[in-house]
């Protein structure tokens, strides 16, 4: 039997942040409170002896608006001189008619609001056929071109082409917004940074802000009857860990109304809680704050408008419907092997839902780690990606990469994958054929007449046994020549009207996964997933121990990491001196500090670890670490020998 060392080894794919803690986004929360301020100054210079000043007249369109998501609880202006403030055309309007310019040089004016935010989505149930017919007379300035949101036939060719034959209004909103997410490069460096760019600009350099992303999406929505409108605001990022400018639209749904699309953040049909909406408008051009006056012999010099946002509170946990689950297409594999990754997100709700699911550990990915999925209702769809296993893999190990991937709202999912040279190499046509196959899957539609059963042989294992796993195949119809698979393992069938037919296989070496059941023909398809409750045998290992040495007659303080490579229970650590050390649950790993002197430690560290695993099966480990001890005295040494006779 060849002897293996095994390694563990955890890739990010994303970024860590070692500094203090800051908070990466708010998805996952019910709601937030926000604080918003804007405040600009008018300058007055004179320029003329004896100036006269009729009227200024501020008119603002940016500042916190209600919606379904959004509630404003706290609204005051400010101004000074100060004035009363009208509402008018979801404007402010500040006018000032009474001024004295001879001691007044400027004009203040301001607005501070509370405000609660929701995450919170407007449910569609049901499929809303594309193209819109009838459209409400009040919608149709949100179809036509504007001097930003422009319309060219290469704008209508793209959309067009996007769509295909797609009738599901959702699916093509969606199918927009991912290309224009994944095809229009992000960059702050460009001139979009500080000049707004017009749609037909953006297709064709394919770069801009989030300014242009939305402009390009909206232009190719309207170049096929769709209504939408662009949204200005604030947001928080944590590109920098403060709210600042941003633009994103909203999408008109028929019996729905505004749905939102954040397309650089990859939110489509929903919108995190930091989003502040201050303006939604048929173009994104337009000013955040328009000014009129009548005199003479003055100047006026409009400075700067500043805007703030901050969080306060923060409310629960936002609760996600959704399920998710990872699972490398083949558990081990060789130096430079191709493995499809495999994640499946389900909608058990009866309305759809978008998110980003989002791969954060890994081996290396051969693209991106951020996919969009969207689910209708009852809908459970996976996505690949392709692992690329290391080329240089020492012989005599077998590594350890963890997996993991999260949604929006914070599901995650983990699972594993082996490498090593004593396993099988996996090339990557293969890999590509399995990623395409789920691709053309979403083409199809569902085999409505099967209706399929499966279950386990147990209800929990441990990850060295083998699952049998059983279903059983009905059909109110005739169905001849599908393909019936449990994982990666398929055989053909065929059933005659209300036939039944019982598969069996068996897995070895299984995880904590869903196993995705998948009956498949041309045309059809249809998934089910069965839940297997597994516990992995735990393997308690020490790590880092210190010091690497110490004299026999000294007292020490030894400290070490005690690790689990699977959760546990109850750990106590019983050690040869008499003394005893309770730990309690373990996930991962937890240092140890102990004082002891060298004459204990001559022959190592030796304990003995109680504990249970999650099935409460229990567990006794006689564990040693060896200790390099100096200058032994030669008596010593003698009664030791003594005792090794023994």
């Amino acid at each position: 039997m060849k002897l293996f060392l095994v390694i563990t080894i955890t890739i990010l794919v994303t970024s860590i942040v070692y500094a203090q803690e800051k908070i990466e986004n708010f998805n996952d929360v019910k709601e937030l409170e926000l604080s918003f301020s804007l405040k600009s100054t008018i300058q007055l210079n004179k320029i003329e002896n004896n100036p006269s000043l009729e009227f200024i007249k501020a008119t603002l369109s940016f500042f916190p608006r209600e919606d379904y998501r959004q509630r404003v609880i706290n609204e005051q202006t400010s101004s000074n001189p100060q004035v009363p403030v009208e509402r008018e055309d979801n404007t402010l309007i500040f006018k000032w008619t009474s001024i004295d310019e001879e001691n007044t040089n400027k004009i203040e004016y301001g607005i501070n609001s509370k405000v609660i935010t929701k995450n919170e989505f407007i449910k569609i149930t049901k499929e809303i056929k594309f193209p819109i017919r009838n459209l409400d007379n009040s919608l149709i300035e949100y179809t036509k071109a504007t001097e930003f949101i422009d319309i060219t036939p290469e704008i209508e060719a793209k959309a067009y082409e996007l769509i295909g034959t797609e009738t599901d209004l959702y699916k093509t909103v969606f199918k927009i917004a991912d290309w224009t997410k994944n095809n229009i490069k992000y960059d702050l460096s460009t001139l979009t940074a500080n000049v707004v760019q017009k749609s037909s600009w953006v297709l064709k350099n394919k770069e801009g802000v989030c300014d242009e992303l939305t402009n390009l999406f909206i232009s190719m929505l309207r170049s096929v009857g769709i209504p939408a409108r662009f949204v200005s605001g604030m947001v928080y990022s944590n590109l920098d860990y403060k709210f600042g400018p941003h633009g994103w639209a909203e999408v008109y749904f028929p019996e729905y109304g505004w749905i939102p699309f954040d397309i650089t953040f990859g939110q489509y049909g929903w919108i995190d809680p930091s989003h502040v909406k201050l303006k939604d408008d048929v173009d994104s051009g337009s000013p955040t704050a328009e000014y009129n006056w009548r005199g003479y012999g003055l100047d006026l010099k409009v400075e700067d408008i500043k805007i703030e946002t901050n969080y306060g509170r923060i409310g629960e946990k936002f609760i996600s419907p959704l399920t998710i689950s990872i699972d490398p297409y083949k558990k081990s594999a060789g130096p430079e092997s191709f493995v499809p990754l495999l994640v499946a997100v389900g909608n058990p709700t009866d309305y759809y839902i978008s998110t980003s699911v989002v791969i954060k550990k890994a081996p290396e990915l051969t693209e991106n780690n951020v996919k969009q999925v969207l689910l209708k209702p009852k809908e459970t769809k996976t996505i690949g990606w392709i692992i690329k296993v290391p080329e240089n893999i020492e012989e005599g190990y077998i590594y350890t990469a963890e997996l993991e991937a999260t949604t929006d709202y914070g599901d995650m999912a983990t699972s594993q994958i082996k490498y090593s040279n004593e396993y099988d190499y996996f090339n990557k046509e293969s890999a590509d054929k399995i990623i395409e196959s789920l691709k053309e899957r979403e083409t199809k539609s569902t085999f409505t007449s099967l209706q399929i059963s499966c279950s386990g042989d147990k209800q929990l294992y441990y990850s060295n046994e083998t699952a049998t796993i059983k279903c059983q195949i009905t059909s109110q119809e005739e169905i001849k020549n599908f393909d019936f698979c449990i994982k990666d393992k398929c055989q053909g069938l065929s059933l005659a009207p209300g036939e039944t037919k019982t598969i069996e296989q068996k897995f070895t070496s299984i995880m904590a996964e869903k196993i995705a059941i998948i009956a498949e023909d041309n045309k059809r398809v249809k998934y089910v997933y069965l839940d297997l409750k597994v516990i992995g045998v735990p393997d308690l290992y020490v790590t880092e121990f210190r010091p690497n040495a110490v004299n026999f007659k000294d007292d020490v303080e030894i400290t070490f990491l005690i690790n689990i490579d699977t959760p546990i229970k109850d750990l106590e650590l019983q050690f040869e001196d008499g003394n005893k050390l309770v730990i309690g649950d373990l996930k991962d790993s937890r240092g140890v500090n102990i004082k002891t002197n060298g004459r204990s430690l001559v022959n190592g560290l030796k304990f003995q670890a109680k504990y249970r695993d999650e099935g409460n099966k229990e567990y006794e480990k006689d564990m040693a670490v060896p200790v390099n001890v100096k200058n032994i005295p030669w008596y010593a040494k003698i009664i030791l020998a003594i005792l090794d006779l023994f």
